[in-house]
């Protein structure tokens, strides 16, 4: 799975790392939400997307929000200025360094959708690199099945590819 580092990496989406969390989360997908409670909607991994539409920027539900989506284990949250907020409240930041959860900040003009995409395309990338390394594994295994190395060898090249021990 991409990794937070490698999203504020991708060029034209000036997004900035505000709060680091535990170490450099991987994202597993991108929820855009308005809501102040949408843990029970998500499978851990994700990055939230939000403008704070539902909260004021002294608002102490702040707190709540960040600590469920940490409940969660999501991989960051994703403040939009501009929209609502012309900076990243500070009852958010307090939370997010409280309950260490990575906070990004998604300047103006890029939309929610951009970050989506980069997100969806640095997937099919890790994607395809799992496949293509699966790939080149199946073909050492068939290589010692039709080669000199006999069973043991082909034992070894599915322990290699496996991370696991085995034995003939």
């Amino acid at each position: 799975m991409p990794s937070l580092s490698q999203l504020l990496t991708q060029p034209g989406l000036g997004l900035r790392l505000v709060q680091s969390g535990a170490g450099d989360p991987e994202i597993s997908w991108v929820s855009t939400t308005e809501l102040v409670d949408l843990s029970e909607y998500l499978d851990g991994g994700e990055l939230v997307l939000t403008t704070g539409l539902s909260l004021s920027a002294d608002d102490p539900r702040w707190r709540d929000f960040v600590a469920d989506l940490s409940r969660a284990r999501v991989a960051a949250i994703g403040f939009g200025i501009g929209v609502v907020h012309d900076h990243i409240p500070d009852p958010l930041r307090s939370a997010a360094s409280t309950y260490r959860v990575a906070l990004i900040e998604v300047p103006p003009p890029t939309p929610f959708i951009a970050i989506s995409k980069a997100v969806s395309s640095l997937l099919n990338v890790d994607e395809l690199r799992a496949a293509h390394e699966a790939l080149l594994a199946q073909q050492r295994i068939l290589d010692h099945a039709f080669g000199e190395t006999g069973p043991a060898g082909v034992v070894s090249a599915v322990a290699a590819a496996t991370g696991r021990q085995g034995a003939v």
